[in-house]
């Protein structure tokens, strides 16, 4: 039941901000793509991406409520708030674009995007199922299943 209030906001902001995130991944996968093709090394193209993400977010470090935020987070491990695991999404993001400047190359975009979107959607399943996220554990329903499935087919 919607409420009209804040959190309604915030999770159509959540989803806009979602859909540009899938919309970013497509340009990111051509341009890592490219970088590929032309340089002849998936990995170099994976290193050159990381590379240069890694200096911005360096730069983004200039900011103090950043700074602040990063320097909480061994504190938060070593109190128990956070897992260690919780502090690695970078390697599965690491992952990701190694594969896609490997990938792209050869069978586009688009089918690499559709590869991608089905792995989400069957980890996310499982993801949501171990109570691995932020919400909580959600079980897996027939009607999450037949949404993934449709995710997937379409």
């Amino acid at each position: 039941m919607s409420t009209g209030g804040a959190g309604d906001r915030l999770f159509g902001l959540a989803l806009a901000g979602a859909a540009a995130g899938g919309a970013l991944i497509a340009v990111q996968s051509r341009i890592n793509g490219e970088l590929s093709h032309r340089l002849g090394q998936s990995m170099e193209a994976a290193l050159w991406s990381f590379g240069s993400g890694l200096a911005l977010l360096t730069a983004l470090l200039l900011v103090p409520a950043l700074r602040r935020g990063m320097a909480r987070v061994p504190a938060a491990v070593r109190s128990g708030e956070l897992c260690w695991w919780e502090c690695i999404g970078g390697l599965s993001g690491a992952c990701l674009v190694a594969v896609q400047t490997y990938a792209v190359p050869l069978v586009g975009v688009a089918l690499f995007t559709v590869a991608v979107v089905g792995g989400q959607t069957l980890s996310g399943l499982g993801v949501d199922r171990l109570g691995l996220g932020p919400a909580g554990r959600t079980d897996v329903t027939r009607a999450r299943m037949l949404a993934a499935l449709l995710a997937i087919v379409g």
